[in-house]
């Protein structure tokens, strides 16, 4: 458990630090130029933000890390989606799923048809603005009920040998509160947009 207590916080100090630091670097560098960010200039206006910085390096800095951000972004998200829309479907009655196999062979099919939905709903919309704001709305609408889930699972469903120390549990409320009130104010700021 140490280990796996020291590698979410590593992991949540190195998110934490980059998230913050292209933050920093948007505010500074795109703000300050006052250069707006819409459907038809994202990536030539987010590529300022490295070019600007660090000259041509910077773009090359830029494209790499795109890349790699994207491509890791989809290659996490059909592995982990793949077993949840299965898990979805078997709920809803919607596929039979008997064995391990059956489960297995339910997960090839949905890595194959999630990047391939990602693809039809990026090429039938072409807006990638649109899209980021369209999941800003999923992921408001989502984060209380993954702090909800947080709790739940604390005080129901953690084995007492495994709870954790109370400052963690501290931590947990604050996270669970945060992500709500986060997740609120999303969405409130989605919704005043489109109005």
């Amino acid at each position: 458990m140490r280990v796996l207590k020291w590698d979410a916080f590593v992991s949540m100090v190195i998110y934490t630090g980059a998230t913050v630091a292209f933050y920093l670097l948007g505010a500074a560098v795109l703000n300050g130029k006052n250069i707006g960010v819409t459907n038809d200039n994202l990536m030539i206006n987010l590529s300022e933000l490295y070019s600007t910085s660090f000259g041509v390096v910077g773009l090359w800095i830029f494209v790499i890390g795109a890349f790699t951000v994207l491509y890791s972004t989809i290659f996490i998200s059909t592995a982990s989606n793949s077993r949840l829309a299965t898990d979805f479907f078997h709920l809803l009655k919607l596929v039979k799923i008997d064995s391990e196999a059956d489960r297995i062979s339910w997960t090839k099919v949905a890595c194959v048809a999630l990047p391939a939905l990602y693809c039809i709903f990026y090429l039938s919309v072409g807006k990638p603005v649109t899209l980021v704001t369209i999941g800003a709305v999923a992921q408001a609408l989502m984060l209380p009920f993954l702090s909800f889930a947080a709790l739940y699972f604390l005080y129901y469903k953690t084995h007492e040998a495994l709870r954790p120390p109370i400052t963690w549990v501290v931590f947990l409320w604050t996270s669970a509160v945060l992500m709500t009130t986060v997740g609120v104010f999303q969405l409130v700021k989605e919704i005043e947009k489109l109005g």
